[in-house]
């Protein structure tokens, strides 16, 4: 079992802010924090001049969100 590492959407902020394409850790959120996380990365990739949902988004994004996972363990069942 991973033990999730307690970090703050600034912190995630800044490491996608830095642009850095190889992140030598995982990082796995809770749902809520991975959602603000993605939704960060979308606009940020959109206002580099991407249209939504393009090819260049998809790598933009995947590149920004790498290594960045969400923690199923958050997640209520219903």
């Amino acid at each position: 079992m991973r033990k999730i590492t307690p970090i703050t959407l600034s912190a995630i902020s800044s490491l996608i802010l830095s642009q850095e394409s190889t992140l030598s850790k995982e990082i796995y959120l809770p749902l809520k924090e991975f959602d603000n996380t993605i939704n960060h990365v979308s606009i940020k990739c959109t206002n580099a001049g991407y249209k939504k949902f393009s090819q260049g988004f998809y790598k933009c994004t995947d590149n920004l969100m790498e290594g960045i996972y969400f923690d199923s363990s958050s997640i209520l069942p219903k």
